[in-house]
């Protein structure tokens, strides 16, 4: 299984790792160890630094060699030296390799996979499964709906590259009757337990059922899974992914979630469920909601300051130099717009891909890769936007995820941009009328 759901500060830090092109996400990880060590001063430091890139040149031609050999085998082989987990680099970079080009490339390699699902021990066979879930939402580069996409997904050296699709259900889009038959049996059969729940996860029907349930059954099922789990920390079990999905629920059924998540954090004898509650609220404010546009957010505001005031959560912020500085971030956050401008990248390169309107930033980055950001006028725009509608994050549709620019996929991401340009007028048309009476009070 993956980590199902990250704090704030680890979600805005993969933001910076998947802006960044072409690299892949190790290879980024491993430039950027590489690239802070090299900016030591010392001469001990210059030294590691020295040997820790010709470390990982050798690991990128160690690499490069297994991934054209990897690529020339049969489907059969290449699902067979997946499963043996043989590793050239001594980094995991050959494993997720071979993971990214079954799921990007391996189509021909259902069969194989299904096979493993049905008869493998229970570690490769849920792996076999995802990768087949993974397979069925990949989405290739050129058919995006957003030119020039970052990728999460990079298969060198075809080059071939692409994006998981977070809100689709896994159909047999990709992978065929064979494929999506195993994946349905091991979401519906019962025997197996172990099995059952990562299918259902996997596939998105898990999601599916719980977004059937009212906000009182989904706030006492996240509360019981979270005890379970103990908490953001609680690692890779079942009870962390089922809280996670409800989590991501309650950020979407705000507003109608906040009293009872107001209510939790207030009264609920958890240090582990209000700590969660406070992680809720801080997506709410990023992906459903500006909190200080209403009545109703600023209670939640408030609720937060109160529990973080009172201390005892759990696992995180148990001492209270901590809960002060995240306080200090989330209402400067609120109250003064002081949040990551990779926040904004999305909306930023949709208005400039489709309606042609100037608002990134570009620079290239040691690694010779290129960071694209929003510029800071961008910040401006959010703080009008929170005045002029303060739920414009969710117009459309919410997206609580940790891969920046998934966003792209949902089928209203264009009328979702369509209505930020609507808004970018407005607010264009708003900054020249003041510019001409400022002008006009001077003479």
């Amino acid at each position: 299984m993956v980590m199902y759901r990250i704090s704030i500060l680890v979600w805005l830090t993969l933001f910076l790792t998947v802006c960044v092109a072409p690299a892949s996400a190790q290879e980024f990880w491993l430039a950027s160890q590489t690239l802070r060590r090299s900016e030591s001063s010392n001469p001990r430091h210059a030294r590691q630094s020295l040997d820790s890139e010709a470390r990982f040149s050798d690991q990128r031609e160690d690499l490069n060699s297994f991934r054209v050999r990897y690529l020339r085998l049969s489907p059969e082989e290449r699902v067979k030296l997946w499963k043996e987990g043989k590793d050239v680099t001594g980094d995991g970079l050959a494993l997720t390799y071979m993971e990214r080009a079954l799921v990007a490339l391996g189509t021909d390699a259902v069969p194989y996979l299904v096979e493993v699902v049905k008869t493998g021990n229970a570690y490769y066979r849920v792996y076999a499964l995802k990768i087949l879930c993974d397979m069925d939402r990949f989405v290739r580069k050129e058919d995006m709906p957003l030119p020039d996409t970052p990728c999460e997904i990079w298969v060198e050296p075809l080059n071939y590259a692409g994006l998981l699709n977070p809100f689709m259900l896994v159909d047999g889009r990709r992978i065929g009757r064979e494929g999506y038959e195993v994946v349905k049996w091991a979401a519906e059969q019962t025997e197996q337990k172990d099995l059952r729940f990562p299918a259902r996860l996997h596939s998105g029907l898990l999601e599916q059922d719980m977004r059937a349930l009212a906000v009182d059954e989904l706030v006492a099922k996240w509360r019981a899974a979270v005890i379970q789990s103990k908490g953001l920390l609680g690692g890779d079990t079942d009870a962390y992914a089922l809280s996670s999905i409800l989590g991501k629920i309650l950020v979407e059924k705000a507003p109608d979630s906040i009293p009872s998540l107001i209510r939790v954090l207030d009264g609920d004898n958890s240090g582990y469920v209000r700590e969660d509650a406070i992680n809720i609220i801080q997506l709410i404010e990023a992906s459903r909601m500006r909190l200080r546009g209403t009545e109703l957010g600023l209670k939640a505001v408030e609720s937060v300051h109160r529990a973080l005031r009172r201390g005892d959560l759990k696992p995180v912020y148990t001492k209270p130099e901590r809960r002060d500085e995240l306080w200090r971030e989330f209402s400067a956050r609120v109250f003064h717009d002081e949040f990551p401008l990779t926040e904004l990248t999305v909306a930023a390169v949709g208005l400039e891909k489709l309606y042609g309107v100037k608002l990134t930033t570009s620079r290239r980055v040691p690694i010779g890769a290129t960071l694209i950001e929003a510029s800071a006028e961008m910040r401006t725009f959010a703080s009008y936007l929170t005045k002029a509608d303060p739920s414009y994050p969710s117009w459309e549709y919410s997206y609580t995820g940790d891969v920046l620019w998934a966003p792209v996929m949902h089928p209203r991401f264009k009328q979702k941009i369509a209505r930020y340009y609507q808004q970018w007028k407005h607010f264009k048309a708003e900054r020249g009328s003041v510019s001409v009476s400022r002008r006009l009070e001077k003479r």
